[in-house]
């Protein structure tokens, strides 16, 4: 009959336009997935370069830390800004006029590094 076979004829073209679809999706999901992976070993590459970046200036740091200590144990410790211990002729706080012009000079002097 003309009904039966407009209704399969129907039924067929819809069938083949779902597995169009299905396959289209397929294909665009399996190029979803290459673009992922091609990003991934990007990011994995970048990552191993970093992690040996780390590792290189973690070595630089501890390099670093351990010449400082060493440095640390050589150094004293002076306090330049307290005169308390100064002898008496240094200290500016009893100066004559003309220590005080010298003094002067010397803190202008410091002045011009900052």
């Amino acid at each position: 009959t003309a009904a039966g076979r407009h209704t399969t004829l129907s039924l067929l073209t819809r069938a083949r336009l779902h597995i169009q679809k299905l396959e289209d999706q397929e294909h665009r999901a399996l190029h979803q997935i290459e673009q992922l992976q091609r990003e991934q070993r990007h990011l994995q590459r970048q990552l191993e370069k970093l992690g040996m970046e780390r590792v290189r200036i973690d070595s630089i740091g501890s390099s670093l830390c351990s010449e400082r200590s060493e440095s640390d144990q050589e150094e004293m410790d002076v306090d330049v800004e307290s005169t308390d211990d100064l002898p008496a002729e240094l200290d500016w706080s009893s100066s004559s006029p003309s220590d005080s012009d010298e003094r002067g000079s010397l803190q202008s002097l410091g002045s011009d590094e900052g």
